[in-house]
């Protein structure tokens, strides 16, 4: 029954308001705290529209013809209301038609959700920036004469140039799919990169490819390719976990 209905409505932590004709009727004291009124009394009899931006006028008059129309509640939406003191908050809103004192009116129940679109502006603003950035080491490492590689804190491959993939002959669709450093050292063994008989590694490094120990290589050693060329690798720990090896 109403009464229940208006207890229910009185609790609730959401905000509520009702309208009728174009004017507000009722509203919670959550609605109160919301829009910043003094009491529920300074919001009846306001135009609902006053409390629409007015970007989202056209929207909402939609919104309330096909309630009364249809008898059916409007989808979720999200839009901007205005408090009483004129700033604009960003809202989520749903209505229904309801009896209100026995004659049908639209419930609307409104969430705040400013915090969370603000959030959201800044999530977008730090992924543009990481992707600029990201760009930005991307043209620089592709512009170095040095092999790259880039290792993450779990030991894996995230960021690499074409000069490495030239210089270790691996394919970058191979580097893309982010492989340990064991598990390409081991790809490079077993398809003969440290030339017959391991001449082409110094010895601390030879000892442990020889043991299948391909976790604990040297930071810095010099090896030779199949094709005679010499290489020599250096590595430096970054301060947030991780290296780069050279």
């Amino acid at each position: 029954d109403e009464a229940r209905y208006r207890t229910l409505v009185e609790w609730s932590p959401g905000a509520i308001i009702v309208h009728r004709h174009g004017k507000i009727v009722y509203g919670n004291p959550a609605a109160v705290k919301l829009f910043g009124a003094e009491s529920t009394q300074q919001m009846l009899g306001k135009p609902i529209l006053d409390m629409v931006h007015p970007d989202c006028r056209e929207i909402t008059l939609e919104r309330v013809r096909g309630v009364f129309e249809d008898g059916i509640a409007a989808e979720l939406a999200e839009l901007k209301y205005l408090k009483f003191d004129g700033s604009t908050m960003d809202v989520e809103v749903q209505g229904l038609r309801i009896l209100f004192d026995g004659v049908p009116a639209v419930q609307v129940a409104i969430c705040d959700i400013t915090d969370r679109k603000l959030a959201e502006v800044k999530w977008r603003d730090l992924n543009f920036r990481l992707s600029e950035k990201t760009e930005l080491l991307q043209t620089t490492l592709a512009s170095i004469s040095q092999g790259v590689l880039m290792i993450d804190g779990d030991g894996r491959v995230n960021t690499f140039n074409p000069r490495v993939c030239e210089l270790l002959d691996l394919p970058a669709s191979y580097l893309s799919q982010h492989p340990t450093v064991q598990e390409i050292t081991r790809f490079q063994f077993e398809r003969g990169d440290f030339c017959a008989g391991l001449n082409g590694l110094e010895a601390t490094a030879t000892e442990l490819i020889v043991n299948g120990n391909y976790d604990g290589f040297p930071p810095n050693y010099v090896r030779k390719t199949p094709g005679g060329r010499t290489l020599e690798v250096e590595t430096q720990a970054l301060p947030s976990g991780g290296m780069v090896r050279t």
